[in-house]
């Protein structure tokens, strides 16, 4: 049996069940990667994630043709793609990690049907998550919209049913033909800024560190951007570097080893079963993608603000925690988890301008850029998807920065015009006098504009009430 095995966001060896399927097959191996037009079309290339991703091909690549495999790079839709390779190379069976974002799961289910239509086997794996949006789900047998129960259930799961990863066996390759394309570089434009290591084995040695070094002290830092208290690991997830499978095998087995990381690996699994709540409210909830969950606040009067849009881009809004949160995410293609959800409240919630625009925004910037945790995270900020933020609740910018930077260096690190401040001084730069050429103004005023996001919040959800009624 000849197989071909389709990376997508398993760009690793280790624990990969789909790839240890293809692996076994008894005619050998071939692998590919396509770089699908529409998921490209933000524009190809130009996004920090593709950079990351040109980079993660490349190593993946490298790796493969040590062991004698192939990685085949084509451009173009899968559904003519795959069917057109396994003609060429005569294939018997196809091989795919599972992906539950909505366009993911139409594109395999209409490419599965042709391919079995060829007479194909087409063999599919979990391990893009632990659970799937199929595994975890209330007494009745429905999806949770609530975290909590969710996370309740997801532990328990994993207590009773610890997940094992499989050896990868020996891989034997098949020929590429004369002309194949294999070339990642190719498709992808060069990195226009420093990207993190993009290796499956540079992935494992950052986690090795963070379970080492970090971890224990992660339930208390991880809302610090000022410390190195996260594990960082979220674009290696994102693209598969490693699986979540196996960093949840190894916290647990780093709180084992010591006691004292125990509340800091439990906290860090819980932030990866929060990623998989969101995978799973995608895939029940695929118009999710496109509007708000809760219907009460599909209509909320959204501000058409272009200026104070760009000073948030840009980092320019006068609020020092927002600023450089913003610049951090330009220049790096990464934000601190922290600093993420005070910027969306501050787009959102003192700017009123709709949350899908600040979801682009980070979708096209983000290293990390998921649909379902970047539409989870913005809808929860937004008040407007499962077990979101009260619509009420709206993070007062200054406040967020002196509680989670509180004396300053983040701040500083990402806004230099506020280096001569000292300490939270940082965090009021309209109190003190600057220096020439100077930080800007705040473009709002946080009291008022939370006053108008709370009328405008409750008149919706009015307006909603009584159209149901």
């Amino acid at each position: 049996m000849r197989s071909l095995h389709w990376f997508r966001n398993d760009l690793r060896l280790r624990d990969n069940p789909a790839l240890v399927e293809s692996a076994r097959a008894s005619g050998g191996l071939i692998a590919i990667f396509v770089v699908d037009s529409k998921l490209m079309a933000t524009p190809a290339g130009t996004t920090p994630r593709h950079q990351l991703l040109g980079a993660v091909l490349q190593s993946l690549s490298a790796e493969l043709e040590d062991r004698g495999v192939t990685l085949l790079v084509e451009t173009g839709p899968p559904s003519s793609v795959i069917p057109a390779v396994c003609q060429e190379y005569e294939i018997d069976q196809v091989t795919w990690t599972e992906d539950y974002s909505p366009y993911a799961m139409h594109r395999d289910d209409d490419l599965s049907g042709r391919l079995k239509e060829q007479g194909i086997r087409v063999r599919t794996h979990k391990s893009r998550v632990v659970f799937d949006y199929r595994e975890v789900l209330t007494k009745d047998g429905r999806p949770f919209s609530v975290y909590t129960p969710y996370w309740k259930r997801w532990y328990a799961r994993l207590e009773d049913q610890a997940p094992t990863a499989d050896p990868l066996p020996r891989l034997r390759g098949l020929p590429a033909r004369p002309g194949a394309r294999k070339d990642p570089a190719s498709a992808f434009q060069p990195p226009t800024l420093e990207l993190p290591a993009s290796t499956e084995k540079a992935a494992a040695r950052r986690l090795d560190r963070f379970l080492e070094r970090n971890v224990g002290a992660y339930a208390v830092d991880r809302d610090r951007p000022d410390l190195d208290g996260t594990s960082r690991l979220s674009p290696a997830l994102r693209f598969g570097l490693l699986s979540p499978r196996q960093c949840v095998l190894r916290a647990l087995d780093a709180a084992r080893d010591d006691p004292s990381r125990q509340k800091g690996a439990t906290k860090w699994i819980n932030e990866i079963a929060w990623r998989e709540f969101y995978s799973a409210v995608l895939a029940t909830h695929p118009s999710a993608a496109q509007r708000s969950i809760q219907p009460a606040y599909r209509a909320i009067e959204w501000n058409d603000d272009p200026n104070g849009l760009k000073a948030w881009r840009e980092g320019m809004t006068g609020y020092p925690i927002v600023d450089a949160g913003m610049r951090q995410l330009l220049r790096t293609g990464w934000m601190h988890n922290r600093v993420r959800m005070i910027v969306a409240s501050f787009l959102v919630k003192d700017l009123l301008i709709d949350w899908r625009i600040g979801e682009r925004h980070f979708f096209d910037h983000l290293l990390d850029g998921d649909p379902a945790s970047n539409n989870g995270g913005w809808q929860w900020a937004a008040s407007t998807g499962h077990d979101a933020a009260p619509y009420f609740r709206i993070f007062n910018p200054t406040r967020q920065g002196e509680r989670f930077d509180p004396q300053g260096h983040y701040v500083r690190r990402w806004v230099p015009e506020l280096e001569a401040l000292a300490g939270a001084a940082a965090h009021r730069p309209w109190e003190t006098p600057l220096m020439k050429g100077g930080y800007p103004e705040p473009i709002v005023d946080h009291a008022e504009r939370r006053s108008l996001a709370l009328e405008r919040y409750k008149a919706a959800r009015e307006a909603y009430e009584a159209s149901a009624a």
